[in-house]
Formats: C-alpha cells, structure tokens, sequence
C-alpha cells in the first residue's frame, strides 16, 4: 500500500516537472518574440523616418519645380515700377534694431530678393565697402531694401567687411564684392554702394545702361551742389539723384589718403594690369544674414 502511494506521488511529481518545463518552453519561445518584436520597433521607426525624409525632399523639390515654372510663366516688369513715390523723407531712429529691419522685410533671404508678381528686368548686385559703420548699416538697410523692392528689382546686398585696424582700402573692397558676388550668380549689375548714403528719391533707378551711371548728384552734406566732373557718365536729373549722407567722424585707418589725386592721375596708365586682375586678398569668412551677405577680407596678412 506504501508502495503504491509512493507510486502516484512520483507520478504526479512527475506530471508537475513535465507541466513546468512546457511554460519554461512557451515562455522562453514567446519571449524570444517579443524582444526580437521590440528590438525591430527602432528598425521599423528609422524606415519610416527615412521615408518620410524622402517624401519630404520630394515635395520640396516639386515645390522648387514649381516656383521655377512659375518664374518662367511670368511677364516681364516694366521699365517703370508702379510702385514708385519719387521723393521720400528719411527718418532715422535712435533706437532702431536690425530686427525691426528685419520683420519690416520678411521676403528678404541673405540680402536676397525678387518680385513675385512679374520677372525683374536685372539682377543687381549692390556692394557696399565696411568698416566700423554697424549704425549706418543699419540705417542704409531700414531704407534700400523697401527703395530696390519697389523698383521691382532682382537684388542681392553684399557688405564687404576689412578686417584689422590698417588702412582702408574702399577700392579694393569693391573689387572683392564683385569677384565674391560672382560666386552666387551672374549678376546683370553692380551697383558701389558709400554705407552712409542714403537715396532719397526711388525715382533714381538702380539699373545699369550702356554707359557707367553716377547715381549720386547732390548730397545735403554739400547743400545738393551739383557734383560734375569730366567723365562721360550717365547722371540722373539733380532733383532725383539727391542722396542724405550720415554724419561720422573719421577713425583710425580712415584718415583721408593724401595720395588720392596722384593715384587718380596715374589710372590712365596703370588701369589695364591694376584691379580685378591684380586683386589679392585672403577671405576669411562669408555669413549669410537675413538682411545681406556679409564677405570679410584681410589684406594686410600675406593674402
């Protein structure tokens, strides 16, 4: 009778070890699922991220597409602007930010612009030497991009920046803008730009002819006089060519070039070999501000 109790005690211990051993079995197989289900969730998300990366660099390149289409299909500007008011009173703030300047302009991309409603007639490229004049930037900036927009302009502002405290090389300046501001686009005209003056009258177009145009006639800080000098230049009429110059005084490395008329006597002979071709200069840097392109140079460091 023991033995028969011993019997069936064995054979349910039996039946126990048996029945663990099948979960032991189901759950480590069922585990085993889920870690690999888990452990392919991350896989599953970088698919989808990837795929919506890609439909997303698909709907922008549709877009662009679309934007040149658009360009395309568009008529011409005319030759002049509805938009002009000719004369217009300049008013400068005291307080004013580069961010103020900026919300006022919010179709403006790195100094960029270009009509929406019809394609202008150039591309011009405005440079303007700087050095030391952040205030009168910004002032110049508040101004020029409403005055270029509303000549229905393709524009782009580049600020050719001197690094150092040497002497200022205006000249030199221009000819980096110019070589620099190829770099983006074929421009149609370059328009050298003083940072502080200011036109008055959008009636004064920023658009290049056959002949070099001298845009500035008169400016307050010499009562308007009339500035002639013998050039065979374009001007525009002296009430239009009018232009406000922001006061300053000189800084270190600004001082006026006691050699500037003997340097201007020796163009004749010199202009062919000295300029764009003889332009030597060592770039450090180009950023890209909502308001403009900012080109630093050095000149003065074995460039």
């Amino acid at each position: 009778m023991g033995f028969l109790v011993t019997f069936h005690l064995s054979y349910k211990v039996r039946l126990l070890l048996l029945f663990l051993l099948c979960l032991t079995v189901v759950g480590w197989a069922t585990s085993n699922y889920f870690v690999g289900a888990i452990q392919e969730i991350p896989k599953a998300q970088d698919f989808m991220a990837n795929f919506n990366k890609v439909l997303v660099w698909g709907k922008e390149k549709t877009m662009t597409n679309e934007e040149s289409r658009k360009e395309a299909d568009l008529d011409s500007c005319p030759s002049v602007s509805p938009y002009l008011r000719g004369q217009n009173k300049l008013i400068f703030k005291p307080d004013l930010t580069l961010e103020e300047v900026a919300a006022k302009n919010p179709q403006v991309h790195r100094g960029r612009y270009h009509p929406e409603e019809c394609k202008a007639l150039q591309r011009v490229a405005i440079l303007i030497p700087h050095r030391n004049r952040e205030r009168h930037l910004m002032y110049l900036l508040e101004h020029l991009h409403p005055f270029l927009q509303r000549q229905q302009l393709d524009y782009g502002i580049y600020i050719i920046h001197q690094a150092g405290t040497k002497k200022f090389n205006r000249a030199k300046l221009l000819n980096v803008g110019y070589l620099e501001a190829l770099k983006d686009e074929n421009w149609d005209c370059f328009i050298f730009h003083d940072v502080d003056l200011v036109p008055e009258n959008d009636l004064n177009l920023y658009k290049c002819e056959e002949q070099p145009k001298h845009l500035v006639v008169g400016r307050n800080s010499t009562g308007y006089r009339v500035e002639l000098h013998r050039m065979k230049i374009i001007r525009p009429m002296p009430e239009v060519g009018k232009y406000t110059m922001i006061f300053h005084t000189r800084d270190r490395g600004n001082e006026v070039n006691i050699e500037r008329m003997k340097l201007l006597h020796q163009v004749s002979r010199v202009w062919r070999t000295d300029g764009l071709t003889s332009c030597i200069y060592k770039l450090l840097s180009v950023d890209y501000n909502p308001l403009y392109t900012n080109i630093t140079v050095d000149f003065w460091s074995g460039a």
